[in-house]
């Protein structure tokens, strides 16, 4: 879904005119950037983790302990991702931009928060 979205936004960058034009431009430098790779790949892992819990709590017969245990299992799986799968997820963003040829920041340099 990614790659024909930046087409469709390189065909009215190429295309278009006017304040149309602009906006395709801005999004797709939006969406071109290692940050909004990341949390694209971030938001889809934790969607696939909570998918159960979230289908279980909408269940109208579901009762509190199953609901605690549920709640319990989905905070494990997300914690295992962050200890054991955070490298091969990082490699997955990593090559999803390389093959996009989207810039990736240097991780061992140090991070400085705006402001500082």
């Amino acid at each position: 879904m990614f790659s024909p979205t930046c087409e469709v936004l390189l065909k009215i960058i190429k295309d278009g005119t006017g304040p149309i034009k602009g906006d395709a431009d801005l999004t797709y430098e939006s969406i071109t950037t290692f940050e909004f790779i990341f949390v694209l790949h971030l938001e889809q892992e934790i969607m696939e983790i909570t998918d159960l819990l979230c289908k279980a709590l909408q269940r109208q017969s579901q009762d509190i302990c199953n609901a605690l245990r549920l709640v319990a299992s989905t905070k494990l799986l997300l914690q295992k991702m962050k200890d054991e799968r955070w490298d091969g997820f990082l490699s997955l963003v990593m090559s999803f931009c390389q093959e996009r040829n989207i810039d990736i920041p240097d991780m061992t340099s140090p991070y400085f928060t705006r402001g500082t």
